[in-house]
């Protein structure tokens, strides 16, 4: 992988169980990793669901390997959170494909 063509830089957000004071428990995610990415759109779509309009963006993050990471984690990217929703070790380049979609919630 050429390191060039990492412009990009992500974040990525781990998923944490959290107390609260009335003893229930809450996810929250927080920031554990910073990396330079290649960034490229695979496609979008307009999807209605239940009277309400979401956009859905999908995007491929390329990286290089060596960071621990699951399908659990979040990337912020742009200003967006996205959703981790394959992972593909490409062992020849030594590079790591994350496919995304942004979340809507």
């Amino acid at each position: 992988m050429q390191a060039g063509r990492l412009t990009e830089i992500i974040y990525f957000y781990k998923l944490e169980k959290v107390k609260t004071d009335t003893g229930s428990e809450d996810n929250t995610y927080v920031k554990e990793h910073k990396c330079r990415a290649k960034v490229s759109y695979t496609g979008g779509d307009r999807v209605e669901e239940n009277g309400d309009i979401f956009y859905s963006h999908n995007v491929i993050f390329e990286i290089r390997q060596g960071l621990d990471f699951n399908e659990l984690y979040r990337i912020e990217w742009d200003g967006g959170m996205y959703r981790i929703l394959c992972i593909e070790q490409d062992r020849h380049n030594q590079s790591i494909k994350i496919v995304c979609s942004l979340v809507n919630d």
